[in-house]
């Protein structure tokens, strides 16, 4: 296969997976029609498990965490050595900024580079 070739196989490659993709998406928004169904349900029913033939579901609450002050938040998180609380990964769009302009980085940071390969349909 020649180079062309290839380019061409890759592009058929990328818009099947992008088609199958959609396919799945959709299947999703179905799957959360239904658990919303299930979740009203249940909830009318007072129920906390339940069971079909082939499956069982259990509901539950939740905690989902957003910090609203970063800087409060994390000058506690600092002062009470709680860094468990923090996710460790750095927004990359401001730090390759910086690498262009200042060819600097923070102190702690490094980055790697690697190729990307990108496919466009010819016009």
């Amino acid at each position: 296969m020649n180079l062309g070739e290839k380019i061409d196989r890759l592009y058929r490659l990328r818009e099947e997976r992008l088609r199958l993709q959609r396919q799945a998406d959709e299947v999703k928004k179905q799957e959360n029609v239904v658990k919303d169904e299930l979740l009203e349900l249940m909830q009318i029913e007072g129920i906390t498990k339940a069971a079909g033939e082939i499956a069982s579901i259990s509901i539950g609450i939740d905690i989902y965490p957003r910090v609203v002050e970063k800087q409060k938040f994390y000058r506690w998180a600092v002062e009470n050595n709680r860094f468990d609380l923090l996710q460790s990964s750095v927004n990359k769009a401001p730090i390759k900024e910086m690498v262009e302009l200042e060819n600097e980085l923070p102190p702690g940071v490094e980055v790697y580079t690697d190729w990307k390969v990108t496919s466009l349909r010819k016009k």
